[in-house]
């Protein structure tokens, strides 16, 4: 491959902005991700896969078997994969992290290598900077969640495809390919249905039998997870999965809709402002001209699969769209959609100026739009990576870890502050945190510890007795 050392280069790059701030508390923005499954992955570890029966367990702290309270909104395999890299690494931020680096760096490649495929010759390299220079990628690319996983699972998925469809051969790497990207997430279930239409429209004929395997083992991807819930929670729907999907869906009472402010255009409105933010101007401008022009070219097989690739960028987040409306990152699967399609223009210029003998002119331009779409949003990501707005859900429970032990029941005295910092207290003190309002303390359940904010503490509230510790006030109940 004469584009191999390029690839390096780009790999090179890409390495090295997804490790900045690789070590970094889950704090920032979306932080939440990096402690939910940090915490569910360190509990397969903890308690093993026999005794979670591959359950999600949510718990922190040391609980027995019946208290189990299980995350079934999702495939376990994400987390399982957290667990792998705690076994071989420690549970640390980094190995968190390192799990989706590792699939953002294939995204690289196979972005690469499709550009290659789809473009042109000595396209792959521009195709890797712009997706490696996107505040998305960058930020997103490494953190704990599904997104990178999939994304980079979907490549594969088309890679496969179009090597089968070229050489009548490999089926079988197409259909394995398409089993792991659905055994990841919900939204991995989406991209067969998409490259069956298109194959549909290309051949000019419904090739149903190679598909059908595939429709086949999504039917039995999703019941065999309906049966997981079922052995996990006595109820085939337990965990609230039917809420969780309505919640998504958008299909909110009047009063909830005011309360997330979900309209239609304000989704439209916010998606388009986000993409510009996360995607860059510069790119989300090309891939505009890449769409117009798609009408006019001779090639619409090829470029057909960019359309593909756009599409289902943004096929999760037009079918939950509430959850897209709250989570920019569910719109992370555009990615090697929008570097690509905008590669493509970038070589139509490039082509119409060789035609005109001035390729030094052309060089020249490439460079300059890959610098600007490269710092185009620097400071917004220098934002992004400085964001701390869970440290305090860090900080106290790094100080329960220290003044607790693993096996103490612990209450926190504040709702409010349980919905914002509650995961992250519970990741980082490891300790099985409940949570009561002021007028609940008459009747406090069995506990070895009750804690409370400073902030949160109001004047009227007893405050004797109360060792301050920095950012909390801990009281040791004796229940003798």
């Amino acid at each position: 491959m004469k584009q191999f050392p390029l690839l390096i280069i780009s790999l090179f790059i890409a390495t090295i902005v997804l490790t900045q701030n690789i070590s970094k508390p889950f704090i920032g923005h979306h932080g939440w991700n990096g402690v939910q499954y940090s915490n569910i992955a360190r509990n397969y570890l903890r308690y093993g896969l026999i005794t979670t029966k591959l359950g999600q367990v949510e718990n922190a702290g040391i609980v027995l078997p019946e208290n189990f309270a299980f995350n079934t909104h999702y495939l376990p395999t994400f987390p399982l994969l957290l667990s792998l890299s705690f076994k071989l690494f420690g549970i640390y931020e980094w190995s968190a992290r390192l799990v989706a680096i590792i699939f953002s760096l294939l995204t690289v490649i196979l972005a690469f290598i499709l550009s290659e495929k789809l473009i042109g010759k000595n396209t792959g390299f521009i195709a890797s900077i712009f997706l490696i220079s996107t505040p998305m990628f960058r930020y997103f690319g490494k953190m704990p969640v599904h997104e990178p996983i999939i994304t980079a699972l979907a490549l594969f998925v088309i890679y496969f495809y179009l090597d089968w469809k070229k050489t009548g051969k490999n089926w079988r790497r197409f259909f394995l390919s398409s089993i792991a990207l659905q055994l990841i997430g919900w939204s991995g279930f989406f991209l067969i249905p998409l490259l069956f239409i298109y194959d549909w429209i290309v051949s000019k004929k419904v090739n149903l039998k190679p598909f059908l395997p595939l429709f086949l083992s999504s039917v039995l991807i999703f019941f065999l997870h309906l049966l997981h819930v079922y052995l996990l929670t006595g109820n085939p729907l337990g965990g609230g999965i039917v809420d969780v999907l309505k919640f998504r869906l958008n299909f909110l009472s009047s009063d909830q809709q005011q309360i997330y402010g979900f309209t239609p255009l304000g989704f439209i409105k916010q998606e388009f402002q986000w993409s510009l933010a996360y995607f860059t101007r510069i790119q989300v401008a090309l891939t505009a001209i890449f769409l117009f022009y798609f009408a006019k070219t001779s090639n619409k097989v090829k470029s057909g699969i960019v359309i593909l690739l756009l599409i289902y960028g943004i096929s999760y987040a037009a079918i939950f769209r509430n959850a897209a409306f709250i989570h920019e990152y569910l719109i992370f699967y555009l990615a090697p959609g929008i570097a690509i399609a905008s590669t493509s223009v970038i070589y139509l210029l490039k082509q119409y100026l060789h035609k005109s003998k001035k390729i030094f002119l052309s060089n020249l331009i490439i460079a300059i739009v890959l610098i600007l779409t490269f710092t185009e949003r620097l400071e917004f990501l220098k934002a992004l990576e400085a964001t701390k707005m869970h440290l305090i859900g860090n900080l106290v429970g790094q100080e329960l870890k220290e003044q607790t032990q693993i096996t103490d029941k612990i209450i926190g005295h504040s709702l409010v502050y349980s919905m914002h910092f509650s995961k992250f207290t519970a990741f980082y003190a490891d300790r099985n945190i409940s949570y009561l309002n002021f007028d609940q303390t008459k009747s406090l359940p069995k506990a070895d510890y009750q804690f409370i904010i400073k902030e949160y503490i109001p004047e009227k509230f007893n405050k004797n007795n109360y060792q301050e510790l920095g950012s909390i006030y801990l009281q040791s109940i004796n229940h003798e």
